[in-house]
């Protein structure tokens, strides 16, 4: 009852100021208290959506409190639900991707209103450090797969279009590092390729650093990898890659 009151509460709020307080204070972290939420995984990532349209509401909320109220929730919601007890416990990976791609959803409140580069840069390297519990190449080729390429808040967002490419990073290196193959044909059909190669701004290449380690998911986008990759493809005979974006990779390696 202590989660259901929490929300409800928040709704019951009538002023800005006890609504910021309230959630600062009590609903983040009741929230996602895993001992609150043992066994009902399925009732906390349903309500997702419902917080989301009651606490993001556009131009109500100062932009640099929706950012770090936002920043807050996506980056606990999606560290509970990467935690491997916690999948272990629910032995459906089906339903941790769509839980997973719910969780995402919730950016369309507020990602498109991050601009600046620290942001931006930083943002994405906390969500790409919270799949490192995400060994499977299945799970994140999943992930790419489930997400809706063509909404609006991926197209208007810098910052969302940075994390996925950053999850695109991580799939090729981990595919890299066992050995295992992964082409274009595997993903295209998505159309998350499609995105990442013609639709995503170019300049969006450089937003975060190289890095010049081997690990999986360091949290930057090795370009290193992105790029030989690329390569391979072309070589390959796919002219697929041949998109502004891969473009622009190849020639700032």
């Amino acid at each position: 009852m202590k989660i259901e009151k929490a929300a409800l509460a928040l709704i019951d709020c009538r002023d800005i100021r006890r609504k910021l307080r309230f959630f600062e204070e009590t609903a983040i972290t009741e929230y996602i208290d895993k001992h609150e939420i043992v066994d009902r995984v399925e009732r906390f990532a349903e309500n997702i959506s419902f917080i989301n349209t009651c606490i993001f509401v556009p131009n109500q909320i100062p932009i640099v409190m929706l950012i770090q109220k936002g920043r807050q929730s996506v980056y606990d919601w999606l560290q509970f639900l990467c935690t491997k007890d916690e999948r272990r416990q629910q032995g459906d990976n089906d339903k941790f991707i769509k839980y997973v791609c719910m969780v995402l959803e919730t950016m369309d409140r507020w990602g498109k209103r991050i601009f600046d580069e620290e942001s931006v840069q930083s943002f994405a390297t906390d969500f790409c450090t919270l799949f490192t519990q995400i060994t499977s190449r299945d799970e994140l080729l999943s992930v790419l797969r489930s997400t809706n390429f063509g909404h609006s808040v991926i197209n208007d967002s810098r910052l969302i279009q940075t994390m996925f490419f950053s999850l695109l990073t991580a799939l090729i290196q981990i595919c890299d590092s066992t050995n295992s193959i992964l082409t274009l044909q595997q993903i295209e059909g998505s159309g998350s390729i499609y995105f990442f190669l013609f639709l995503m701004p170019a300049s969006n290449c450089e937003v975060l650093p190289e890095s010049t380690n081997n690990l999986s998911f360091s949290g930057v986008i090795n370009w290193n990898f992105i790029k030989c990759w690329l390569n391979e493809q072309k070589m390959d005979g796919n002219r697929f890659v041949e998109g502004s974006v891969a473009q622009k990779i190849c020639q700032a390696c």
